[in-house]
């Protein structure tokens, strides 16, 4: 039996393991109802390569590549500002299903990741709001260079990307219902009035972004977190350019048998990004 101890009440848990090591089939399927569970996993201290982190994240889905978010890399994704919650790639046909980030370079000081729990917020919903929404879909919206505050048509150009997503979604490996509303990209709930739509969004706002809803993730060196993105949403603090290091090498993960359709969102999102970079 894996030892773990809650990271907060309501989501995250840290395993008292060296994952670089070689896990039983006991303790692999441990690992995955502990994920399946509670949503993010904390691995702590132990310093990993890509290739362990890889292999972690092979427990919960297939790679979808490696990056950096970073202050210090050349090139990195997100380097400064702040960053609102949300939901990587919910703004493309198939939303990025887990990440990893692992603390490669963190310094005292860097801003920590905040994360909601969107799975949990759906519970909370009174069974009239539920019944209000469901079978509702809301718009999801992508400026690359709008990462602060809520993304509106008003903000979007050449550039920007959209995509249609259910209010609840649904997690393919457990059929469990997840509130998929996130500050940052949603412009809008479709087929309502448009005053409708704003007093909803901020009452399931109320749900997803109450304190006792959001854990917050103070960096060490060498932590490694694994999380459900479509049950989390995440979040950032303002990051400085010239402040304490905050470097950070992402590893994203498809559900296990949409490598196909996880690709072709991943290039969507990166046409985006390039299209900024070249205007």
């Amino acid at each position: 039996m894996l030892e773990y101890t809650p990271l907060s009440p309501n989501t995250g848990v840290q395993v008292m393991t060296d994952i670089r090591r070689e896990l039983s089939a006991g303790e692999r399927d441990e690992l995955v109802q502990l994920y399946r569970t509670h949503n993010l996993l904390l691995f702590r201290g132990v310093p990993l390569s890509m290739e362990d982190q890889v292999r972690a994240i092979g427990l919960f889905g297939e790679n979808l590549g490696g990056s950096y978010i970073s202050n210090t890399v050349a090139g990195a994704g997100a380097p400064e500002g702040e960053l609102e919650f949300h939901s990587d790639l919910t703004y493309t046909p198939t939303p990025t299903r887990g990440i990893s980030l692992y603390a490669e370079d963190v310094e005292e000081g860097a801003a920590g990741t905040k994360y909601a729990n969107a799975q949990r917020a759906y519970q909370l919903l009174p069974e009239a709001l539920r019944d209000k929404l469901r079978e509702r879909w809301a718009m999801h919206l992508r400026m690359p260079d709008h990462l602060d505050s809520r993304t509106r048509e008003i903000h979007m150009g050449p550039q920007g990307l959209r995509a249609t997503q259910p209010i609840f979604y649904t997690k393919p490996e457990t059929g469990e219902p997840v509130l998929l509303i996130t500050r940052l990209a949603v412009d809008r709930i479709l087929d309502v009035p448009d005053e409708e739509s704003e007093a909803l969004l901020e009452e399931l706002y109320g749900y997803l972004y109450a304190p006792d809803n959001v854990y917050e993730h103070h960096w060490q060196p060498h932590d490694l977190l694994i999380w459900d993105n479509l049950a989390l949403q995440h979040a950032r603090s303002y990051v400085q350019l010239n402040g304490p290091h905050r470097s950070l090498r992402r590893v994203a993960f498809a559900a296990f048998g949409q490598l196909e359709e996880a690709g072709i969102a991943n290039q969507i999102a990166a046409g985006g990004a390039r299209r900024v970079a070249s205007n």
